[in-house]
């Protein structure tokens, strides 16, 4: 009997440690599974980073562009500004010599005009002059006329 009790007790010693087993392998399957949703999860995660990492690739790719155009239009604007100063210049220069001819013409029309005025009004004086030395003479004319006539008329009486 010692036999069958020590066989029973290991029995039970075997039960005892097929059930830890089976408890331990029901951990580890747990385990297991849950270290699998966190690889799952993990797995996510770096895909969402990696999408992210080319999404800020593709950033960096459109901020590189746009610094290459922002240089080129500072270029230009540096070229413009130069173009627009050498025209201003030229513009001031031409404004200047407008500015003098204009003072010189406004200065001759002025002149003109005050000649013409000057040439108008003696004009008009001579001719006003003229007009009543006219007007004089002919009233001489019509008063020697009757004279004649009345000098005829007593030549023809006394005839």
């Amino acid at each position: 009997m010692e036999n069958q009790d020590k066989t029973e007790t290991r029995l039970d010693v075997i039960d005892k440690d097929m059930h830890s087993l089976q408890k331990e392998v029901l951990g580890v399957k747990y385990l297991i599974n849950s270290h699998g949703d966190i690889l799952k999860d993990i797995k996510e995660v770096l895909i969402k980073q990696q999408e992210t990492i080319d999404k800020v690739s593709d950033f960096k790719i459109d901020i590189n562009n746009m610094r290459k155009d922002f240089e080129t239009v500072n270029k230009d604007l540096s070229e413009f500004k130069v173009i627009f100063k050498e025209r201003k210049d030229i513009t001031d220069h031409n404004n200047e010599d407008f500015k003098s001819f204009m003072s010189r013409f406004k200065g001759g029309i002025t002149v003109a005009a005050i000649s013409v005025t000057i040439i108008q009004g003696f004009s008009f004086w001579f001719l006003d002059k003229t007009y009543s030395k006219i007007i004089e003479t002919e009233k001489q004319s019509q008063v020697n006329l009757l004279k004649i006539k009345e000098l005829e008329m007593k030549l023809e009486v006394s005839k």
